[in-house]
């Protein structure tokens, strides 16, 4: 189990730590560096490939260190020691997102933007994401 969450000391990294016992232990918090953030809500969700057979654990963020824009989705193949850098699926104000898996590899993801005046869907799958180009 992981958890991640927003920093409150200013580093602008993640904030995470692992459990290998569901729960009952936890490694201390650490600022993880492949995870920038702007002090915002961020979502994380593990999503099963039917091409793959390792999950792929899914990351939504404003990627930046200053101010909530470049909405950008990454993804870990190794349960979250590497990430990728990401690709951004909003270039303006995005804030608060919520990830959810929608079976077989596709999986959603729920945004504010354009500085909380609207709210976005974005359906897409694993496929696209992991691509190189």
């Amino acid at each position: 189990i992981m958890t991640n969450s927003r920093s409150a000391n200013g580093s602008k990294l993640r904030k995470t730590a692992i459990s290998s016992d569901g729960g009952e232990n936890w490694t201390g918090l650490i600022d993880e560096p492949q995870l920038i953030e702007p002090q915002c809500m961020g979502s994380i969700l593990s999503v099963a490939d039917d091409s793959n057979s390792i999950p792929v654990l899914l990351f939504s963020i404003p990627n930046t260190k200053n101010g909530r824009k470049y909405g950008t989705i990454k993804f870990s193949l190794d349960d979250g020691t590497s990430w990728s850098s990401g690709k951004c699926i909003y270039n303006g104000s995005y804030a608060y997102s919520s990830l959810a898996d929608l079976g077989s590899g596709n999986f959603g993801v729920l945004f504010e933007k354009d500085d909380y005046e609207a709210i976005s869907f974005l359906r897409t799958n694993t496929k696209w994401l992991t691509r190189k180009k």
